[in-house]
């Protein structure tokens, strides 16, 4: 499903990439957020990851999608070199686990990320943490039949 729909728009996903930290990427998130081009980043490094298999460690990576997301190369490596957005990352993080922490009874709780939350309309499907294409597929393919209703 997710292929199929992809392919309306001249997209290629591919499955066979390699989970890799993704620490760094989310450091330079940060940074590109406060020049304004948080979203640009994620798109070039989006594909990079998504369709092509590169991992989200690899500073080459980071930095090409950096330089296509139009941000300054060098700037982009120095934030990796020197650490920075370590703290604002920290901080986010745990708000962000705060929110999205759920019950598993007994008194624990879990909390996974990716949190993928889709919405068509009023219905509204989430998943969490690491789940396979194919309850991602499901949860596409219940709220197509709900669209096409």
């Amino acid at each position: 499903m997710l292929d199929r729909g992809a392919a309306k728009y001249g997209i290629k996903f591919s499955w066979n990439g390699l989970c890799s930290s993704a620490m760094d990427s989310l450091r330079l998130v940060l940074w590109a957020q406060t020049l304004g081009k948080n979203e640009e980043f994620m798109a070039a490094l989006g594909w990079r990851h998504h369709g092509e298999d590169q991992q989200l460690a690899n500073h080459q990576v980071l930095l090409d999608a950096a330089e296509e997301a139009g941000l300054d190369r060098q700037e982009a490596k120095k934030v990796l070199d020197s650490g920075s957005f370590r703290k604002e990352l920290a901080e986010a993080s745990s708000r962000w686990l705060r929110k999205t922490m759920t019950s598993a009874g007994r008194g624990s709780y879990v909390s996974g990320i990716p949190l993928l939350i889709f919405r068509c309309g009023w219905i509204e499907e989430s998943l969490q943490g690491s789940v396979p294409q194919a309850d991602i597929e499901k949860v596409l393919m219940k709220l197509e039949a709900q669209f096409i209703r």
